[in-house]
């Protein structure tokens, strides 16, 4: 009866050092996860760092006043996510000082883009999109997505971005 209630014994200390084990992995691998969190995904996705925009995209940043940066939301008028991104757009021009121009390529028609400008209150340049155009122009396979131009052109930053905090970073600002 004794060994019995020895190995049981024995057996419940393994387990809790298992247990203890696992917990503290869980948690260091959380730690990194959350700690990513800011960071936007997906940032090998796409134009590169530092390549020139594509040229019918390349010609409309040249007809925009001069900013710093120019961010480039791509998005679609039925997708949640960008829902969540949109009410971010107005406070980062703010913060920005006029040093940030954003334009968004929106899959959706005329009527449903011109909705989500006035549903936001977006005083930004929209235009309305086919999501085959939008795939083969940017190189990308998810949205939202953002890229940050340089008044010349070339890509600065981009990924794929869900929330405020996603934004910011790709901009460097701090809100």
């Amino acid at each position: 009866m004794s060994d019995m209630f020895l190995i049981a014994n024995i057996t419940s200390w393994i387990l809790l050092l298992v247990l203890a084990v696992s917990f503290l992995k869980l948690r260091k691998d959380l730690s990194g996860f959350l700690s990513d969190a800011k960071k936007p995904a997906l940032q090998n996705m796409g134009l590169n760092k530092g390549e020139r925009a594509p040229d019918k995209v390349y010609e409309l940043l040249s007809e925009q006043e001069k900013h710093s940066k120019i961010l480039v939301l791509l998005t679609s008028t039925s997708c949640d996510l960008c829902k969540r991104i949109y009410p971010a757009l107005n406070p980062l021009q703010l913060k920005s000082k006029n040093r940030l121009k954003i334009i968004l390529f929106t899959v959706g028609d005329e009527e449903s883009v011109k909705h989500v400008l006035d549903e936001y209150e977006l005083d930004v340049t929209a235009f309305p999109s086919l999501w085959p155009d939008i795939k083969e122009t940017f190189r990308i396979e998810h949205i939202p997505y953002a890229y940050v131009f340089s008044n010349e052109g070339k890509v600065l930053n981009k990924g794929l971005v869900n929330s405020q905090e996603q934004l910011s970073y790709l901009l460097d600002y701090k809100l």
